[in-house]
């Protein structure tokens, strides 16, 4: 069975969230929901996907993960 282990974090002066593992932000300190919009939504033509989709039900399945090599 696998645990979770939580992220240790902290955040900067722009109180955007840090890895402290990492020393990495978690999004853009200038403008994160610019960064949602171009990376997630345009990066995977969701609008016009939606617009276009028949079915009763669209699916979003979303899998994030960090890939830490020393």
């Amino acid at each position: 069975m696998f645990t979770i282990q939580h992220a240790k974090i902290h955040f900067n002066e722009e109180n955007t969230p840090v890895s402290d593992k990492f020393d990495d932000v978690y999004f853009s300190n200038q403008d994160g929901l610019a960064e949602t919009h171009y990376v997630f939504l345009e990066g995977n033509q969701l609008w016009e996907r939606w617009v276009h989709y028949q079915e009763a039900h669209f699916v979003i399945k979303f899998l994030c993960g960090d890939l830490a090599i020393p």
